[in-house]
């Protein structure tokens, strides 16, 4: 996400609203993590699953760039 939006560690993350299948406002999760990128031009966010991955039936995931050491 941009530098420039504002993200603090321990912010709730909600679902916007713009897709067919998720209403708006649904828990997605806690940001844990938010650093600038290696531009400074972007920030990094890690955001810890608010409910057990392992029980999910559909999810919606946006590709972006991996992290080195993860799969």
């Amino acid at each position: 996400m941009p530098l420039t939006d504002t993200v603090h560690v321990g912010q709730r993350v909600l679902t916007s609203g713009y897709s067919l299948h998720y209403p708006r406002g649904l828990a997605v999760g806690q940001v844990v993590r938010a650093v600038p990128d290696a531009s400074r031009l972007m920030l990094e966010v890690e955001v810890a699953p608010a409910v057990q991955l392992s029980r999910l039936r559909h999810a919606f995931v946006i590709p972006g760039a991996r992290r080195q050491g993860l799969p």
